[in-house]
């Protein structure tokens, strides 16, 4: 296929995608139907069938690449292994301003999806290693019992992180990203690891 093609498919499935976020945020999901997305982006839904298999196929490709670009916010410059420190923070909450109508939406009622999940599962590994050196300085307990605190402290982490953005969200971002992520980054512990 040639780039014009190309181009021209990706406009459509951005157009798609935008309208779908766009609607999220005056409808639930279930009201949501296909022809008013099509409506609205101008398409057909023939169109919309070629790029998606329904609403939720929709969904989960927007949680995908948003949860992508996260992920390659978390990373380094100078390492492969994501690293969440205040620099970090920030990005993700830019990020997450950008698209604050999406988030606000997806953060109040998808939080179980998968995709967030996987992300979660991200900041775990991210917890644990910055704070497993943490626990074996500062507890003379025995490992299984470290472990059973580590993994208790990392969900109570994520938890609060997640409602921190959330209520962030839906108070309208009163605080800039570097402030809320400055009070973050005070109450994550592997902030300090690098």
């Amino acid at each position: 296929m040639n780039v014009k093609n190309n181009q021209r498919t990706q406009n459509t499935q951005n157009k798609i995608k935008e309208v779908f976020i766009e609607l999220l945020g005056g409808k639930d999901i279930n009201k949501i139907t296909i022809q008013d997305i099509c409506r609205k982006a101008n398409v057909n839904r023939t169109t919309f069938y070629t790029h998606f298999n329904d609403i939720y196929d929709l969904l989960q490709k927007i949680e995908i690449e948003k949860m992508q670009t996260i992920l390659s916010l978390l990373q380094s410059d100078t390492q492969i292994q994501p690293v969440l420190n205040e620099v970090t923070l920030e990005k993700l909450l830019d990020f997450v301003l950008e698209n604050a109508n999406f988030y606000k939406v997806y953060l109040n009622d998808f939080y179980v999806s998968p995709t967030i999940n996987t992300l979660l599962d991200h900041l775990d590994t991210l917890l644990v290693s910055c704070n497993n050196q943490n626990y074996n300085n500062l507890f003379g307990q025995n490992l299984h019992e470290q472990k059973v605190e580590l993994y208790y402290e990392i969900e109570y982490l994520k938890a609060g992180m997640v409602g921190v953005i959330r209520t962030w969200l839906n108070s309208d971002c009163q605080e800039t990203p570097k402030e809320l992520a400055h009070i973050l980054s005070k109450c994550i512990p592997s902030s300090n690891c690098s």
